[in-house]
């Protein structure tokens, strides 16, 4: 059977669970694994037995990104346009430094086969494997010419970020989308090597179950943005919004970059999280 490298960069958002699902299947399939990403991911992918390769400290995902959106709202005094351009600049520094280890594997693992999320798009090119390599993204379309404008789906800070990735993802030999067509606004017109595929299985780091989820009461919603920092707070407060006259209780994650006071629908919920 193949040598698969998984590029997954980090353990957290929501990239990284259609990816493991993704390179499980491979595994189940007799394929070798090895799985190169920051502490994160060596955590989250503990139950896999699988061979892990772990970044540099000074390469994790989560604090590069925190770390370049807050430098950049300093520098703009909380202009959000102006924010954008340096977001990117910053992460394709990232992107560039965490292509060092990447190429690095690829040399030592010879992988017949490389796959990674939208997050490693930008490193893995700037690799440049010599293997067939695979982008799993794990949202709806991102590419050459959407149905639509991005700037519909995504605020101002993130926009030259995301233009980037989707400048990029001609390059890899298979993009997998993991969604649908009818829920992509039915576009029919994605490039020859992209693939609607839905959604790819449900995998989750092992963890226990909270005790909570034992307790009697009304049902359980949970209502979750990305652990990556994003501009994505009103979408939380949206869904807040319509359950909140539902008998339901919910559980709202937040992330480690935001705080309960980032929402002013927080307290109307039943319990929030970071």
């Amino acid at each position: 059977m193949g040598r698969v490298l998984v590029v997954a960069t980090a353990g957290a958002g929501g990239d990284l669970q259609p990816l493991m699902s993704s390179s499980s299947a491979l595994r189940d399939r007799g394929h070798a694994l090895t799985v190169l990403g920051d502490r994160s991911v060596e955590r989250s992918s503990a139950g896999l037995q699988v061979e892990t390769e772990v970044l540099p400290p000074e390469l994790d995902l989560g604090p590069a990104l925190g770390g370049a959106i807050r430098d950049a709202m300093a520098t703009t005094d909380g202009d959000l346009v102006a924010a954008g351009p340096i977001v990117r600049e910053r992460m394709t520094a990232w992107a560039n430094a965490v292509a060092g280890p990447v190429a690095h594997a690829i040399r030592t693992k010879r992988p017949d086969l490389l796959v990674t999320s939208l997050f490693g798009v930008e490193a893995v090119h700037d690799a440049d494997p010599s293997c067939p390599w695979v982008v799993v993204n794990s949202t709806f379309y991102v590419g050459p010419d959407p149905p639509r404008p991005l700037e519909a789906d995504f605020g101002p800070r993130a926009l030259p970020l995301i233009e980037g990735y989707a400048s990029l993802l001609g390059s890899p030999d298979l993009v997998l989308h993991a969604t649908d067509q009818i829920f992509d606004l039915s576009f029919e017109k994605l490039p020859e090597k992209h693939h609607y595929v839905g959604p790819l299985g449900i995998w989750e780091p092992p963890s226990e179950l909270p005790a909570y989820l034992d307790e009697p009461g009304d049902p359980w919603v949970l209502v979750s943005i990305s652990s990556q920092m994003q501009d994505d707070v009103p979408i939380a407060e949206a869904a807040l919004d319509a359950l909140g006259d539902r008998p339901v209780r919910v559980l709202l994650t937040l992330g480690p970059d935001h705080t309960q006071a980032s929402s002013e629908r927080c307290p109307r919920t039943r319990g929030s999280s970071r």
